[in-house]
């Protein structure tokens, strides 16, 4: 029998008021497993990171490899606890992200961006948004085993320039933003956080942490030890999509765009056996 595994997906509806299930005494949120509420969290060090040979619309693949190199440093800077380190693996022709179909199945994570209107809304995603974050993690034991993050490269402008570019998205906030979900934190209230759900049109500060991205990540990974998943329950496979977080814009009020990030949404989209068909999310 093969372990169950959960598939996240990573959209915009938890500003709609979905109560998202996490970690809810601070500012700071983390994703816990659907099934017994473990905090969901790698479990290996280190975490390889591919980027896809796909060349983005906007910029030069070098920008997004830059972009991505820079967001990583970021998150491996924290200096104030222990954190799996994430690496950059090299590059994948991987054009589509995939669930691996049990716990020790071979699994690349991915960043990659995505040209395709069909791709993007074969699964009924708007063209709103901006970036989509996939984890896939073991059920009993919240281990991380997969992530992909994928970027709505057909219907948005990205830029990569040393300061943020008016009626762009900047590509290193947007993936800085996103490598939290991959290590596997939800959003923020703290209106100042990397973790924040919200970001003016050209944001540029999310490329930067803040005392409270730091201190929801080390209170995810504090005090954990690789469990022995050996000897857990094993269950039929399944991969459970439900919408958790990622990047939407909007027309506000005021001129510009807001850009949101959404949190975790318990909506069950459906129980589908094996990996995840010709898709982007």
């Amino acid at each position: 029998m093969k372990r169950a595994l959960n598939r996240r997906i990573l959209s915009l509806f938890a500003l709609l008021g979905v109560v998202s299930w996490a970690h809810a005494a601070h500012a700071y949120t983390y994703y816990v497993s659907d099934l017994n509420g473990v905090p969901v969290r790698w479990f290996k060090n280190p975490v390889e990171i591919k980027i896809s040979t796909v060349e983005p619309m906007d910029v030069s693949w070098l920008d997004l490899d830059g972009a991505l190199r820079r967001s990583m440093e970021t998150w491996n800077a924290v200096d104030q606890c222990t954190l799996p380190l994430l690496v950059h693996s090299g590059t994948t022709d991987v054009t589509i992200g995939e669930a691996p179909e049990e716990i020790d199945a071979f699994a690349e994570n991915t960043v990659l961006p995505i040209h395709s209107p069909e791709v993007w809304s074969s699964k009924g995603y708007s063209s709103s948004l901006l970036a989509i974050t996939s984890l896939t993690y073991d059920r009993q034991s919240g281990v991380l085993v997969d992530a992909d993050i994928e970027i709505n490269d057909w219907n948005h402008i990205f830029s990569s320039q040393d300061s943020a570019v008016q009626g762009a998205n900047d590509l290193e906030n947007t993936l800085t933003h996103e490598i939290g979900h991959l290590l596997g934190m939800d959003h923020s209230e703290d209106v100042d956080a990397t973790m924040y759900g919200q970001a003016p049109d050209a944001e540029d500060k999310k490329r930067t942490l803040e005392n409270d991205d730091v201190d929801g990540v080390c209170d995810l990974y504090k005090d954990y030890t690789i469990p022995d998943t050996a000897s857990l329950p094993e269950h039929n496979h399944v991969e459970a999509h439900h919408e958790t977080s990622s990047c939407a814009s909007f027309t506000s009020p005021s001129p510009g765009f807001l850009w949101l990030y959404g949190g975790l949404v318990l909506v069950l989209l459906g129980l589908r056996s094996s990996r995840r068909s010709q898709e982007s999310r």
